[in-house]
């Protein structure tokens, strides 16, 4: 009877352990998304409603400002190309971060997808803080693993995402 409870009471002690770990890191979901996202990029700020597929593909459709509303950009693998109003336009191999506010964006999330990176809980919020390019960002991921915000304070860009929705 007393070693069933000591084994008992180890068990609970295991599974409890095993739970607060877990809620100290979250895997950053940047696949399979759709959200909005609201950009400063150094001195201009844009909106857009982008969907990142489950390959990774994404697409950037502008709303803000209104002279790029309808504008998209389609990012997959080392591509980039444009739409507007039925034209398409293709600019080949990105790999050339600055291009693009949204394509820091993608490259940070095709970085954490093929890592296997982990945002860590700090101050309330879960925080994965790594490099691209040799530009250090931050990125705040919610208790799920959707994001929030992602800063990249020496590249002049903070993004902060809402509506964000598992596809």
């Amino acid at each position: 009877m007393k070693r069933s409870i000591v084994v008992m009471i180890g068990i609970v002690l295991l599974v409890l352990c095993s739970c607060t770990a877990s809620k100290n890191a979250v895997r950053p979901l940047t696949k399979g998304i759709s959200f909005s996202v609201g950009l400063s990029y150094y001195n201009e700020t844009y909106a857009c409603d982008a969907v990142v597929d489950s390959e990774g593909k994404a697409t950037f459709t502008f709303t803000e400002p209104q002279a790029l509303s309808g504008l998209s950009l389609l990012f997959e693998n080392e591509s980039v190309s444009a739409e507007y109003g039925g034209l398409h336009h293709e600019f080949g191999s990105n790999g050339n971060l600055g291009n693009a506010a949204m394509e820091a964006i993608y490259a940070v999330f095709h970085q954490i997808a093929e890592s296997d990176a982990k945002a860590v809980l700090k101050n309330n919020d879960f925080i994965l803080s790594d490099t691209l390019a040799g530009v250090p960002y931050t990125l705040s991921c919610g208790a799920t693993g959707l994001p929030i915000s992602l800063r990249m304070a020496d590249f002049g860009l903070q993004a902060d995402f809402l509506n964000v929705t598992i596809l």
